[in-house]
């Protein structure tokens, strides 16, 4: 949504110089990263320890977009600047009818089916349109942000039934999807809240700090949690519930900050990452 805030928006210039530029930015960390996560998954996972056959599933896996599972924004991220000139003219020239109509469509086949395929136990298939859900959040973000054409207060409903809706199917176990109706209903609901600056958060060095590398923390959070998990075996279950939440957010996020100061000063990752 964010992305889709700040490059959908008209007063944005976005030549196809500067898509080919942040395409070429995210095939380079799929080629850095990607590939050291998929070879350190492939690693662990294999019974054969040669080298080059891991090396060569490694490969396959990244090809395939079966690095760890948070890189799948990496891949999504290049789809959605390749489509962004035409979603620009969309934006720019529809009516707000069109957008309104689009809006509840894309809504409907592409993130309200899925959800209740998973809630119900159903596979209806025929209604969902695999891949417009990231469009629609990317749609979202510019007319959450930009526009008035989604209500305030409907948004801030919908944000109150997301959240109840996500408690709900995470106490009884219902579905796991970390792309659902109800998440999307909250965060609809959190960006519209920002964006109006009803939340003001006053800048700060430790906020700086953090907006300057929280793209190297997010790719490289997840090796801090898989050395935990899959290296020693280590859950936060092994701590009362919620502590060992915040324990491992911790954890995962002062290391992985203090990896993305290290990285931003080693001149292989300078270009890629800042």
């Amino acid at each position: 949504m964010i992305t889709g805030c700040l490059l959908l928006n008209p007063k944005k210039e976005v030549t196809l110089d500067k898509i080919k530029t942040y395409i070429k930015r995210m095939l380079l960390v799929l080629a850095t990263f990607g590939l050291t996560f998929a070879f350190i998954e492939s690693y662990i996972s294999s019974t054969d320890k040669n080298l080059i056959n891991i090396i060569l599933t490694a490969l396959s896996n990244l090809v395939q977009g079966n690095a760890w599972s948070h890189m799948w924004y990496l891949y999504c991220l290049i789809g959605l600047y390749i489509l962004t000139p035409l979603l620009k003219k969309i934006v720019k020239y529809s009516s707000e009818i069109e957008v309104k109509f689009t809006l509840i469509c894309l809504l409907i086949l592409s993130t309200l089916v899925p959800t209740i395929n998973q809630i119900f136990k159903l596979n209806i298939s025929t209604f969902y349109l695999e891949g417009l859900n990231f469009i629609f959040i990317y749609l979202c973000g510019y007319y959450i942000t930009c526009t008035n054409i989604i209500k305030e207060k409907y948004l801030y409903i919908g944000g109150i039934i997301g959240t109840i809706g996500y408690f709900l199917c995470c106490y009884f176990n219902v579905y796991n999807s970390q792309v659902s109706a109800f998440m999307i209903l909250e965060t609809m609901a959190i960006v519209k809240l920002f964006s109006t600056e009803k939340i003001k958060i006053k800048p700060n060095k430790f906020i700086n700090i953090i907006s300057k590398y929280s793209f190297t923390i997010y790719l490289v959070h997840c090796f801090w949690i898989n050395l935990l998990n899959k290296g020693v075996h280590l859950y936060p279950i092994v701590l009362p519930i919620f502590v060992g939440e915040i324990a491992f957010y911790i954890y995962a996020f002062v290391l992985s900050l203090i990896t993305s100061v290290i990285l931003a000063k080693l001149p292989l990752f300078k270009k890629i990452l800042n």
